[in-house]
């Protein structure tokens, strides 16, 4: 569920550093090359036998969406395989289009959070809770 509600809006607020600070890009490209190889895990037989199937399907989505992106920054096409090979790669770049439909902004986070989950079949699972200081 945390990465339905952290991918897409992480995803804005990495590039949006990555355009404005490129003095730090180096350090989260490691940082990226790190989530995509931990993410990469989850197509493994051993991870994949213990999570129910809702959750998985929607997982490897996210995964491939992530790993869509940060493969043609960094020019790694191999970044995508585990999730053509798993077939989940066409969710991935349905959720990419999806958040291309959003303009990036933070009035646009619950909206593309929603979306995402809604696409992904578990958008019941969320429940948005009213902002009180």
């Amino acid at each position: 569920m945390t990465m339905v509600r952290s991918v897409p809006v992480g995803i804005w607020v990495d590039q949006d550093l990555r355009a404005r600070f490129p003095d730090l890009r180096a350090a989260q490209e490691q940082a990226i090359r790190r989530q995509v190889d931990t993410q990469a895990q989850v197509v493994s037989p051993r991870v994949r036998e213990d999570i129910p199937a809702p959750a998985l399907r929607a997982n490897c989505a996210i995964n491939a969406a992530f790993a869509k992106v940060w493969s043609a920054e960094f020019n790694e096409p191999g970044w995508c395989l585990p999730y053509v090979v798993d077939g989940s790669v066409a969710g991935g770049e349905a959720l990419l289009g999806i958040l291309d439909g959003f303009l990036a902004t933070p009035s646009n986070d619950r909206r593309v959070i929603q979306a995402w989950a809604d696409h992904l079949g578990i958008g019941h699972w969320l429940k948005w809770i009213q902002h009180s200081p």
